[in-house]
């Protein structure tokens, strides 16, 4: 059962980019023990400072809450070219300042500041316009040329679904600048809360997966499926994680 649903269910940020303003950045970063309070009001102050008014510089924050990194807070920034990478904006000498003053000093060392870039994809999501406020997020660490077996086989998730009118949602994500370690994340909008993920919320969802697959793509196709996961990557992190409206720009 676990093999079925980590296909069938993968899967969002809360907004999805038109593909030519489709990257997104990515902050993690981690409080220090007893701090979280901290930091959460001096990443207010600061917010309401540098990413509230320059309506081309917001951020959206989300908390995660489980796995190894339950209590950290992914700090992102959507909806850009690479273009807007080359702006250079007035105020980022007042901006890292106030940031390395007043945020920095709450966050644990685990929080190199490294900010990652990520490409949503068009074609590695479905429904990605449902709105949602909880997330699961999976990033398949995938095996040096095996990146293309991953997306195709994420198509056909898609196709599936499609299908079977999927009430599931996901956005597909491609780490950019990743070498030859490739990383895609897929996001899946729990609309309807963590009580998504209980194996029977969606009733017979499963076995309409499983029986639409078989159809369009064949017995051996499926059985291939249930084995990929291991052959495609090195490395399958999964987190439940909530979108934080109030540490977040307004919109």
């Amino acid at each position: 059962m676990r093999k079925i649903l980590f296909f069938l269910f993968m899967a969002g940020v809360i907004n999805s980019f038109a593909q030519t303003q489709s990257l997104v950045t990515v902050t993690l970063v981690k409080p220090k023990p007893g701090q979280t309070a901290a930091f959460e009001t001096a990443w207010k102050t600061h917010l309401k400072k540098f990413h509230q008014a320059d309506t081309s510089n917001r951020r959206g924050v989300f908390e995660i809450t489980s796995g190894v990194r339950t209590g950290s807070y992914y700090l992102t920034s959507g909806g850009m070219a690479w273009a807007d990478l080359d702006v250079e904006r007035p105020t980022v000498k007042a901006h890292d300042v106030d940031l390395a003053t007043t945020v920095t000093p709450t966050l644990s060392p685990e929080s190199n500041g490294a900010e990652e870039i990520y490409r949503q994809a068009d074609t590695l999501s479905y429904r990605p316009e449902v709105q949602a406020t909880k997330f699961l997020l999976t990033a398949y660490h995938i095996k040096t040329g095996k990146q293309n077996d991953v997306t195709d086989e994420i198509k056909k998730t898609i196709a599936v679904n499609k299908k079977i009118n999927s009430p599931v949602s996901f956005d597909g994500y491609i780490q950019q600048l990743a070498g030859s370690k490739p990383v895609v994340v897929i996001i899946r909008h729990l609309k309807d809360g963590f009580k998504e993920l209980d194996a029977d919320y969606y009733k017979d969802l499963n076995d309409k997966f499983k029986a639409a697959y078989i159809e369009m793509y064949a017995q051996a196709a499926w059985d291939k499926r249930m084995t990929s996961i291991a052959d495609l990557t090195d490395l399958v992190e999964v987190e439940m994680m909530k979108y934080r409206a109030d540490l977040s720009s307004a919109h």
